[in-house]
Parts: C-alpha cells; sequence; structure tokens
C-alpha cells in the first residue's frame, strides 16, 4: 500500500474505531443500508466504496459550489475529494452532526442541560486588530467542574506529504495533530478538544471525555459501548454521505 493507503488503514484503528459495525443499541444511531456497505468498504480499503457499481474510468465530482456551479473536479477511488474538500456542506454537516450527539450523550448521565455553540468571552483573542470570539460546540457542567467540548473531525489525506506519511507510520497521528491545534488556539484546562479522524480513530481527550461519561452511569462498561457506537455510527454515516454521489 502507499502512503495514502496506509493513512487510511491507521485512520481506522484504536478502541471505539469500528464500533459501528455493532449492533446498534439505540435506533437514533441506525445506518442506512447504503451508508453502512460504504463505511464497511471504506474500513477494508474497497476503490471507490461509495459507489454501488464500481466506476471504469474516474468520474467527477457532481458538488454544487457556493456560487452555484457544479464542481466537476476529477475523484479519486480513495475518496481523497470527496472527504476532504468536496464542496456541498458534507464537512458542515458531518461536523454538526458529531457535535448534536456529543451533546446528546453527555445528558446521560453527566449534564442535563448542555449548551451547545457557546461564546466564552474569556477564550477571545486579538487578530489582525480585530477580536476574534471563541464559539466551542458543547459545553458540559459536570458536579465538579466546567467541560469545554470542541469538536474536530479531521482526515489523514488533508495534509501535504509529509502530514500523510506520518498518518501512514504512527496510528492516530492526524486526531494528535488536531487536539494540539486546538490546545494551541484554546489555552485552558476546561478544554476537550474531541478530535476523531474519518476513519473512525478517537483522540485520547475523545476517549478520556467517553470514559468520563460512562464512569457517571450505574453500569460503565455498557454504557461506554453504547458511547462508542453512537459515536462511530454519526461519524461514519457523515464519511459515507461524503463519498457517495449526489442523488
Amino acid at each position: 500500500m502507499d502512503d495514502d493507503a496506509l493513512a487510511i488503514h491507521r485512520s481506522a484503528s484504536g478502541q471505539g474505531a469500528g464500533s459501528f459495525l455493532e449492533t446498534p443499541l439505540d435506533d437514533r444511531f441506525v445506518m442506512s443500508n447504503s451508508r453502512f456497505a460504504t463505511a464497511c468498504m471504506r474500513r477494508l480499503g474497497d476503490p471507490w466504496p461509495g459507489f454501488a457499481i464500481k466506476p471504469i474510468s474516474a468520474p467527477t465530482c457532481g458538488n454544487t459550489t457556493l456560487d452555484g456551479r457544479v464542481c466537476g473536479a476529477l475523484l479519486d477511488p480513495l475518496g481523497k475529494h470527496q472527504e476532504c474538500r468536496a464542496p456541498g456542506g458534507g464537512l458542515i454537516s458531518r461536523h454538526d452532526n458529531v457535535v448534536r450527539s456529543v451533546a446528546l450523550l453527555a445528558v446521560r448521565y453527566l449534564d442535563r442541560r448542555p449548551k451547545v455553540e457557546q461564546i466564552i468571552p474569556d477564550l477571545a483573542r486579538p487578530v489582525a486588530g480585530q477580536v476574534e470570539q471563541a464559539r466551542l460546540d458543547v459545553v458540559v457542567h459536570d458536579l465538579t467542574a466546567r467541560l469545554l467540548v470542541d469538536v474536530v473531525v479531521v482526515s489523514p489525506l488533508a495534509g501535504d506529504a509529509s502530514f500523510r506519511r506520518a498518518c501512514a507510520r504512527r496510528d492516530g497521528h492526524a486526531a494528535r495533530r488536531a487536539e494540539c491545534a486546538k490546545r494551541a488556539r484554546y489555552p485552558t484546562a476546561d478544554l476537550v478538544p474531541f478530535a476523531l479522524e474519518t476513519g473512525g480513530c478517537l483522540g485520547a481527550a475523545a476517549r478520556a471525555f467517553i470514559l468520563k461519561c460512562a464512569d457517571a452511569a450505574d453500569e460503565p462498561e455498557k454504557e461506554r459501548q453504547y458511547l462508542y457506537r453512537a459515536i462511530s455510527s454519526v461519524l461514519q454515516d457523515g464519511v459515507s454521505r461524503q463519498l457517495q454521489p449526489p442523488r
């Protein structure tokens, strides 16, 4: 395998990365048959995982750009364009669905009323002579502290050759880099940089947050499985949506 294929392979590693393959414990996190099949084919390294019939030659991107035209970029078998740069709202939808799921899961045992998309005044910073507001995805209060959860979904293919090479050599490299970037942007002990790789790998802070949620339940092990399956299913549903051609 080349570096890109290896990077995708390593992105699918780690605890909870493949939990979407297990039986869903909640109807809210059930994937459609076609998206489940796409996620499975991608995890197996199958070329053109989003296409029910494999194309003979490279198709073009049929998503619509912000200015209303069809993108038209040539697609590749690994789905790099769709996963990283394709227009059509896929990146935003993928992120926002994970954010809503994190808030929904926190409600179960950690915070009955988490807040979503909150501006945190003390984290504002000056940028180019102006004040840049800090908008965090989910604000959770447990019995002892405030947690500022900021979700980032990153692809191991979204970078230059050296970045992709590093992702091919080390499991979770993209998630670690994303965590570091979030901590540099929001230097506070309250921050939980909830980093996910498109293959399913969770960053260390994301895993720790899931364990914290699970530990508050009556049956922590069962709750842990539930949380991993929910996050994995929502993530892979979003990635599969991007890899499938527009209808």
